[in-house]
């Protein structure tokens, strides 16, 4: 038999069929048996060894916004001031700016600092503690329902279960202090232009006090109230737009539309003002009647008008300020949570069924392909003694 001759003879007998395969797993049946024990074995092995993990979960939701911040709804007490708020208040999603927060150093320092996570995880570094405790966590939001899911994994069931909620604790803790940050600025702006109005009327009400005491209460005509009142409430009005300007002064710029357009119903009113002043006198005083009016009642009309208009202010002021401290007061993001993470009774890792499996299905692929290797090595023997054999030396 020539070289080339036995070359195909040896192709040929290399194919084996499935009933080979077959009676070669039977013939090595000890072979995979025991491979696949001893796999199942270590697997077992290790998942008792190995120490559970468990994991606490708790879920929360998170504030609304419905379009208006809370310097928003303060703007929103004056009259015409809703078309404001339209350019400047686009907010991303408030669920995915509460899963930043939450993930956030301030608030997974404090963490680590409550339960001593540099000791417990065997760093140096905060850094390294924050890394490893990010490992541990997981967040993740039901875009459905926007409720935010978060869960945390450690040896200890309880100390999982108390992280978790200490977690949600610290971050309302957190996104509150901006929220009240906020409102105290508001505050005390009002607080500041409530005390200027408070001055302003205390003086009001002295001079008309000194002038009742030293002159008598008089009427002036029916035609000169209306004139007064009308007066101040104008001046009442041009307090308010003031106040709004400053308001939004905060929180836009004068090139904004609604600013120009709020600027120009003020310099109106002012307008007005000046106009109904000069109608009633060709002189600075608009208390003086065509016909006359004794310097005694315009006297009068002077206090009486400062009086109205000092009123009307502060009455204003008191207001906003009053407004401005039930929102510093309240609670303006309010976190609702809707499970409270508790200890958890199965611990998640390791799942000794699951590795036992995998440990079995592992033996018996290794020690299936062992036997294939062995029978291909036993062929290549057997193919280079034939060679040896019928080739001519």
């Amino acid at each position: 038999m020539s070289e080339n001759e036995f070359q195909m003879d040896k192709k040929e007998g290399d194919q084996i069929t499935l009933q080979e395969l077959i009676s070669l797993f039977m013939k090595k049946k000890r072979l995979v048996f025991y491979g696949t024990l001893i796999f199942t074995l270590i697997s077992l092995a290790l998942s008792l060894i190995l120490p559970p993990v468990y994991q606490a979960e708790t879920k929360f939701y998170p504030p609304t916004q419905n379009g208006m911040s809370a310097a928003g709804q303060i703007l929103s007490q004056f009259s015409g001031a809703s078309p404001i708020l339209g350019g400047f208040l686009n907010m991303n999603s408030p669920a995915e700016i509460y899963i930043e927060l939450l993930q956030s150093r301030p608030v997974m320092e404090k963490v680590i600092e409550e339960f001593d996570l540099m000791k417990r995880y065997g760093t140096t570094y905060r850094v390294d503690a924050r890394k490893k405790l990010k490992k541990k966590m997981t967040v993740s939001l039901d875009k459905k329902s926007n409720v935010i899911t978060l869960s945390l994994k450690d040896r200890d069931p309880k100390i999982a279960a108390e992280m978790a909620n200490f977690f949600i604790d610290e971050l309302r803790n957190f996104s509150k202090g901006f929220a009240l940050s906020d409102a105290s600025q508001r505050r005390i702006f009002f607080e500041e232009q409530l005390a200027g109005a408070k001055e302003q009327l205390k003086r009001s009400e002295d001079k008309m006090s000194g002038f009742q005491k030293r002159t008598g209460a008089l009427n002036l005509e029916d035609q000169s109230k209306v004139v007064i009142q009308a007066i101040g409430d104008l001046k009442a009005q041009i307090a308010e737009k003031e106040v709004q300007l400053k308001v939004m002064e905060m929180y836009t710029t004068p090139r904004n539309p609604d600013f120009k357009k709020l600027k120009e119903t003020l310099n109106g009113l002012k307008a007005e003002l000046r106009s109904l002043e000069t109608e009633k006198n060709s002189s600075s005083d608009p208390f003086l009647p065509v016909s006359g009016m004794p310097d005694l009642g315009t006297e009068y009309g002077r206090n009486l008008r400062d009086l109205k208009f000092a009123e009307a202010v502060y009455e204003l002021m008191l207001k906003q300020y009053e407004t401005a401290k039930i929102e510093e007061a309240k609670e303006p993001l309010l976190i609702q949570v809707i499970e409270k993470a508790i200890p958890p009774e199965k611990r998640t890792f390791p799942k000794r069924a699951s590795m036992t499996l995998i440990g079995a299905f592992v033996g018996f692929f290794l020690s299936a392909f062992a036997v294939l290797v062995i029978k291909a090595v036993e062929m290549l023997h057997i193919g280079d003694n034939a060679v040896s054999g019928k080739l001519p030396g």
